[in-house]
């Protein structure tokens, strides 16, 4: 008996977060100075509305989940005789899971005789989201919570994540490049290629001419690193250009032979420091 909880920032489809009963503890984040919660269970978000804003430069701020937040959830699940499994943000992009680890060394002083573990992901965005459907599964499968905790463990650093963003501005504002790069960038339509390193850090990777060249950038770079993808579900995560996606998509199936591939929204949190237009993939690879 044991629960799985990951934070809103893994962006997974409400149809995952209810079929497999995982837990949700959600981020905050703020628009033009209202503050808003980023994922309310049962709620079907219409980001539209937060994109547009976005597109007109709203000031917009995010905020970790702090450690009572963790404490209380945690300790109901404990209290209902589940034990506690936790995949959270990766720790180099948001103070989220030391708060979560902070709250998990409490309860076990507490619940001496209880698993209660907390996993840093070292991923964000529908690539965390990715890491739990596999633990999910799992556990689906019959695998214990420490068997699961191994697994993520073990698999955690070959969750590669592929993306580009679409105006620089929001790297720049979150200081990710510089002025020059970002004034040169614009005007040139140069597109960074990121990743996400094995520190669990955005590092950009390359740069190429034009949205559709970064486009095929992503599904080349996927396709060269996935291994057994007949066997493998692909994330594709976006900021608000959905027909783009469902394009990569398209491109990554002419491709290779996946089993199968689910798009979904990039959350505003995620979204608010990569802004519209973002675009990602991800799936377990050779290497990140």
């Amino acid at each position: 008996m044991y629960k799985i909880f990951t934070d809103s920032c893994a962006n997974l489809p409400n149809e995952i977060i209810d079929k497999y009963c995982i837990e949700i503890i959600s981020m905050t984040y703020m628009v033009n100075g209202e503050e808003f919660v980023a994922y309310k269970k049962g709620d079907k978000n219409d980001l539209k509305p937060f994109y547009e804003k976005m597109r007109t430069k709203a000031s917009a701020s995010t905020a970790c989940i702090n450690e009572e937040s963790f404490y209380s959830a945690f300790k109901n699940a404990l209290m209902e005789k589940n034990d506690v499994l936790y995949i959270g943000f990766s720790s180099a992009l948001s103070a989220t899971y030391n708060n979560a680890q902070k709250a998990v060394d409490r309860l076990k002083v507490e619940f001496p005789d209880r698993n209660i573990i907390a996993i840093d992901s070292l991923a964000a965005s529908m690539g965390q989201g990715l890491i739990v459907l596999h633990a999910a599964e799992l556990k689906e499968e019959g695998k214990s919570i420490q068997d699961v905790a191994k697994w993520l463990e073990d698999n955690k650093l070959n969750m590669a994540h592929w993306f580009t963003v679409d105006d620089l501005y929001y790297l720049f504002k979150g200081g990710r490049v510089g002025r020059l790069s970002y004034l040169v960038g614009t005007i040139a339509k140069i597109k960074p290629i990121l990743h996400v390193d094995d520190n669990g850090k955005l590092v950009p990777v390359s740069r190429v001419m034009g949205r559709k060249k970064s486009l095929t950038t992503l599904v080349d770079n996927i396709c060269e690193t996935i291994y057994n993808p007949e066997s493998q579900t692909i994330f594709i995560s976006h900021a608000d250009c959905e027909d783009e996606a469902n394009l990569v998509a398209e491109k990554i199936k002419e491709k290779m032979q996946v089993k199968n591939i689910v798009i979904g929204y990039i959350d505003p949190v995620i979204g608010t420091h990569s802004g519209p237009g973002t675009m990602a993939v991800y799936a377990l690879c050779s290497h990140r």
